[in-house]
């Protein structure tokens, strides 16, 4: 099973505690040609292993994941109307003070669960949930206190 079928399991298993099941979370990720650029970058490869221009590479990545966040509801910056769908985005650089005022408790409730699976399957540790709202979706301690506690 590829990480991201790993991951969507994790997230219905978490959900599962709080009576939730997100059967469409991260779908669009299957999509062609991101999926396998996805795919590479999360079986921990060096993306300048991939053949081609690695700038470019990269650019369709963020390009990719900007369109992945903008779609999905579960991603804060869907909610946020002052982010423009055409905005540069960089994993390595997040959005800070997002506006997720509007946000739903189905895609909190997703969100929440996204961001632990995340944490377990890449640190390792679901203690370290917080540092990696900040280190990969650039959530504010602001956002932490209001959404989440």
């Amino acid at each position: 099973m590829d990480f991201t079928q790993r991951h969507i399991a994790r997230v219905n298993t978490l959900a599962s505690f709080i009576g939730r099941y997100f059967p469409k979370h991260d779908e669009d990720k299957f999509d062609l040609p991101y999926y396998y650029l996805l795919q590479w970058r999360e079986t921990e490869h060096a993306l300048d292993e991939l053949p081609g221009d690695i700038d470019e590479i990269n650019r369709r990545i963020d390009a990719d994941t900007w369109t992945h966040i903008l779609r999905n509801p579960h991603h804060p910056e869907h909610w946020d109307n002052r982010l423009a769908p055409d905005e540069p985005f960089a994993r390595k650089d997040p959005k800070t003070n997002i506006d997720a005022t509007g946000m739903d408790e189905d895609a909190l409730s997703e969100f929440v669960c996204d961001c632990l699976s995340m944490s377990i399957m890449r640190d390792k540790d679901p203690d370290k949930v917080f540092d990696w709202f900040e280190k990969s979706v650039g959530l504010t301690t602001d956002f932490k206190m209001v959404y989440l506690f």
